[in-house]
């Protein structure tokens, strides 16, 4: 998509389409009295690239609380100062209109959880339910916003680097005298409010676009205590266990290995043969 201001200069809008982020990889590590879990989210969310596209169309209300004004004048000096003036409550605005843009988009992104490669100690891994809900679940959404805290600093950093031109527009004109007056000296030149502000516009548009292929990674770990609990009558296997209060119920989970697959299930469910 593509406009154009009164010089016929073109603002363009492109759009990016990408997925949400992913919950990528799941790990879980047995090691002395502890049980590990640990994750990772990636992606590159289209609603950050969105917002990172300055396109007109979404600054229409800064634009119209910039306002319009104009000065005439001869004096380069003086038409250098008001262009600077001008040109900082533009960037202003402009900032102002981004980083709420900025906010909502981080706001809005969530994680798919639904093909995450999960393992224990290299074999696969299913989880049981409980421990799926949390993986999906809080652990997950610790991950995303690991990523989303890295996403504001790096967008603060593109915010904070943002230094508009300031250069006055070229050519510079004069205004059109009325038919009936004749001028005895040069009028000077005429300066518009909106010049400055299609120039910070367009030094926003160049800078922005940089930035706007934003990957987010993130991550987080648990860590869960492993009991033993002895088995056989007499006792003749050491078995690691994970204790779950289950509303008030006691439950002892242990990893095993069903299908050729890494996972836990209840203790009770074990027979001296598969320990």
């Amino acid at each position: 998509l593509c406009w154009q201001n009164h010089h016929g200069t073109p603002f363009f809008l492109c759009l990016t389409i990408s997925h949400v982020m992913e919950l990528a990889q799941v790990a879980v590590n047995l090691v002395n009295d502890q049980m590990t879990l640990s994750v990772t989210v990636s992606g590159s969310p289209p609603e950050l690239a969105l917002a990172l596209q300055v396109p007109m169309g979404h600054y229409f209300g800064a634009r119209s609380a910039f306002g319009d004004d104009q000065i005439v004048s001869d004096d380069m000096g003086v038409l250098r100062q008001r262009f600077q003036v001008w040109a900082l409550e533009a960037k202003g605005l402009i900032l102002q209109e981004l980083a709420s843009r900025l906010e909502s988009a981080l706001a809005a992104i969530s994680v798919r959880t639904d093909s995450a490669d999960m393992r224990m100690g290299g074999d696969r891994f299913n989880p049981p339910q409980f421990l799926l809900e949390f993986i999906v679940g809080p652990l997950a959404q610790n991950a995303m916003h690991d990523a989303i805290g890295v996403a504001q600093v790096t967008l603060q950093e593109a915010i904070r680097s943002f230094r508009p031109s300031g250069a006055l527009p070229h050519p510079l004109h004069s205004p059109s005298p009325h038919p009936q007056v004749k001028c005895n000296r040069f009028p000077g030149y005429l300066l518009r409010k909106g010049d400055a502000w299609e120039s910070v516009f367009r030094d926003a548009s160049e800078h922005f676009s940089q930035h706007q292929h934003v990957t987010l990674h993130g991550s987080a770990v648990q860590s869960f205590p492993i009991g033993v609990v002895k088995i056989g009558n007499p006792p003749t296997h050491a078995v690691p266990v994970l204790l779950r209060d289950n509303e008030g119920t006691r439950e002892l989970w242990a990893p095993c290995v069903k299908d050729g697959v890494s996972t836990f299930d209840l203790l009770e469910n074990f027979h001296p043969s598969e320990v």
